[in-house]
Order: structure tokens, then C-alpha cells, then sequence
């Protein structure tokens, strides 16, 4: 989760020097990961076991603003890298420790990775509700991408807090609490009162007629959601009074109650058009075919969206701010931390 972070930071402008491991991280071998995730960021490899990559590390802590590490804190502490000795190198410095499992809770000290945390906070069971054969993950690593957005959000408030009272602080970001919470915000249902008046689960996600509907010659993804739209679509299907002659439709709890019934009316809807008929009937230009719900589409998406080679936002570049921005660009402080960090890389390098 720590590289998604450091992915929206330094597209935004961020400097971040990237610390590896001997042997590194693993996605070296992997270059259709490591080339999206690595974008505009300079790096070391150092060996903490060594007394002067250790007080490399060190020297680089006094100067930075944040320090992001997603090793256990009992190993971390192991090496004498407390938050306390954070603060005695650099007051200010912000630590940010992202783990799996919160320190305190039932699971500390565990490790963790996308599966595990996918199942933890019950997406497989959740996808069995809707329809799925057998439980199974889901195909995104959206753990490590919402936990990143999430560590973003927390930095920015840490920062801010900095600005205000000068001091930096330690954050503790845990992936499964805060997936948990992400996973309940939506299925706590009945559950979220004492006592409970139903059982857990928001039936409209969870109803297995929520997917892509087939058409006459391929699939297209609608939603119907506020009784505006609704009256809409009742007028499109030739049904301007469906909202009145069925209960199911009048409001947004029946129709969430009944979500199976209210999704295969639309289900049964777009079988009578092609996908194109249905797009035009709503103002809406057809698309390139590749955005039929299927693999292939997929794959014409992405060379749709990405025609050549992958390459950098233009209107990013221009605020891509690493050591050398810094000193071309930076105020005397931003200046002082360029030549620093650049001394640092060349200093490490040179002994490595």
C-alpha cells in the first residue's frame, strides 16, 4: 500500500527518495508492475545491518519530512527505530508505519497481503451472496490501493497539524481496521443497531441481477437509483406510471428491499435493444466497441485510453519535484534539502 501512496504523492510533486533492501522488493521481475509503480522516484538500497548504511538512514531522517515504512514494528524496534528515536532525530519528522493488522488487536503482529485482508473483512463470502459459485477475490487489489488513498489522507492531516503546532508525529495505519470499516460502512445493515433489527448485508449490492445486462448483441452497464430516474426510465420502457402501479418502485427502501425484482425489470428491459439503440435513446454517442463488459474490450479499453508507450502526464511533469527541481526551483530551504539528499544518493552509492 505504501507504493500507491507514494504514487499520487509524486505525481503531485512530492520528492521521495525510496529505500530497498538488498535483493529489493521482488517487482524488479515483474516489469509491467514495477514501470507504473516506480515512475518519478529516486532510490538506494541500503543494508541496515551495516553501521554506515544504518547511520546513512539516519542522516536522511533529520532532513525529511515523512517517513513511510511498512516493516513489522517489533522488527523495527529490534534495529532501534522507535517512533521515540524518530522524534529525538528529527522533531518534526511524521512516521507513518503501515501494517496489517493494528497494534493492540486481535491480529497483531500478523502479517498481511491483499488475499488475506479480502478475506478477513468477508469479500469472499459477500461475493458468494451475489451470485459467485464459490467464494473468490475479487480481481483488484483494492485493499492496497484504499489504504494507500487512506495513508495519503492522514499524512495531509499530519502536515497540517505540523504547520500549526510545529510538531510532527507517529501514524499507525493498519490495513484490516481499515478495510473493516470500509467493508461495514456498507453491510452493517440491521446490525448497527442494539438490538439488531436485521441481519447484516445491503441487499441492493448484493443481489445477484446487479451485473452487466445483456443486450440484443452484447452487454451494457445502467443503473436506475433515485425515483427521478426511475420515473425516467418508466418513461423510456413505455411505463410512465411505474413508480405509482408498483409498490416495489415507489421509493428508494422498497425498491432496496425488493432489489432482485427492481434489477431484473431492467435486466429484462435490455434485451429488447441493441447496445447502441440503448445509448442513443439516452443522448449518449456510442462508444468505441471496446467498451463491451467482456475481456476483450478490456484490453481495447486500455489501448484505447493508452495508444503507445506507457509515458508520464504532460501536466504533471511540469511539477515532478526531486532534488534537482528542488534546486533549480525551491526556496532556500527547499534547496538546502535538494543538496542534501542528492549528497546523501551519492555518498550511498559510491559506497555501495
Amino acid at each position: 500500500m505504501s507504493w500507491q501512496y507514494i504514487l499520487y504523492s509524486v505525481d503531485s510533486g512530492v520528492a521521495h527518495v525510496v529505500l530497498n533492501r538488498l535483493g529489493g522488493d521482488g517487482s524488479h521481475r515483474h516489469p509491467a508492475a514495477r514501470r507504473p509503480r516506480h515512475r518519478n522516484k529516486r532510490s538506494i538500497v541500503l543494508d541496515l545491518k551495516q553501521a554506515d548504511h544504518f547511520a546513512a538512514l539516519e542522516k536522511l531522517l533529520q532532513t525529511a519530512d515523512i517517513f513511510i515504512y511498512s516493516v513489522r514494528p517489533m522488527a523495527m524496534a529490534r534495529m532501534g527505530l522507535t517512533p521515540e528515536r524518530f522524534a529525538e532525530l528529527n522533531p518534526g519528522l511524521i512516521s507513518v508505519s503501515l501494517v496489517g493488522c493494528g497494534e493492540g488487536g486481535p491480529y497483531t503482529g500478523r502479517p498481511a497481503c491483499e488475499d488475506l485482508i479480502q478475506g478477513l473483512t468477508a469479500i469472499p463470502s459477500l461475493l458468494t451472496r451475489t451470485g459467485s459459485p464459490q467464494p473468490q477475490y475479487i480481481p483488484v487489489s483494492f485493499n492496497d490501493r484504499a489504504v494507500g488513498v487512506y495513508a495519503a489522507a492522514m499524512m495531509m492531516i499530519a502536515l497540517n497539524h505540523r504547520n500549526r503546532a510545529g510538531e510532527g508525529q507517529h501514524i499507525e495505519v493498519p490495513m484490516f481496521e481499515t478495510m473493516a470499516q470500509f467493508v461495514i460502512g456498507d453491510h452493517m445493515g440491521g446490525m448497527a443497531f442494539i438490538s439488531p433489527i436485521a441481519p447484516p448485508g445491503y441487499l441492493r449490492t448484493l443481489t445477484p441481477e446487479r451485473r452487466p445486462f445483456h443486450t440484443k448483441d452484447g452487454y451494457i452497464c445502467v443503473i436506475v437509483y433515485t425515483d427521478s430516474q426511475w420515473r425516467a426510465f418508466g418513461q423510456l420502457i413505455g411505463r410512465p406510471s411505474l413508480l405509482d402501479e408498483d409498490e416495489r418502485f415507489r421509493s428508494l427502501g422498497t425498491r432496496t428491499t425488493h432489489a432482485g425484482a427492481v434489477y431484473a425489470l431492467v435486466r429484462e428491459e435490455m434485451l429488447t435493444g441493441t447496445t447502441d439503440e440503448w445509448l442513443v435513446l439516452r443522448g449518449i454517442r456510442p462508444p468505441h466497441r471496446g467498451q463491451a463488459a467482456d475481456d476483450a474490450g478490456a484490453q481495447e479499453l486500455v489501448q484505447d485510453a493508452a495508444p503507445g508507450p506507457p509515458r508520464r502526464p504532460a501536466a504533471r511533469r511540469e511539477h515532478r519535484r526531486g532534488p534537482d527541481r528542488l534546486l533549480r526551483r525551491g526556496g532556500p530551504q527547499d534547496r538546502r534539502r535538494g543538496i542534501a539528499a542528492q549528497r546523501e544518493c551519492i555518498r550511498i552509492r559510491g559506497n555501495a
